[in-house]
């Protein structure tokens, strides 16, 4: 599964901040098809706390063919990650996954978003 969420215009700086912080803290990493039902749970009960949903890749691809416009991907992983490989057409964002990296981020994350505001947004 893969965070996403839809960023309207009306949102302010600091919904938008908090979102993506939690789309972070969240992990799309973890949830695979091998999680526990216990981490799938824990996983989908942050996801709603956060204000976020959560999308199967295969919705999401459907999504993209559908809208190829209404949807952007963000690449959070490391830089030399991304340059192994990514999906064509993704933002890059790299970070650490640590609070501190989500906090100093907040308002790099708000600039780099702010063309797609209305936008379906999925970080992976």
């Amino acid at each position: 599964m893969i965070s996403w969420k839809r960023v309207s215009p009306a949102r302010n700086r600091l919904l938008a901040t908090l979102a993506f912080m939690t789309v972070l803290l969240v992990g799309a990493g973890r949830a695979t098809a091998d999680a526990t039902p216990e981490q799938q749970a824990k996983l989908e009960q942050e996801a709603r706390e956060g204000g976020y949903g959560l999308i199967e890749a295969d919705e999401l691809v459907s999504r993209m063919k559908a809208d190829p416009e209404g949807v952007v991907l963000v690449d959070t992983r490391q830089g030399w990650e991304h340059r192994t490989g990514h999906i064509p057409g993704s933002l890059h964002f790299s970070m650490e996954p640590t609070w501190w990296a989500r906090w100093r981020a907040r308002g790099k994350i708000d600039e780099l978003l702010k063309p797609h505001s209305d936008a379906l947004i999925a970080f992976y």
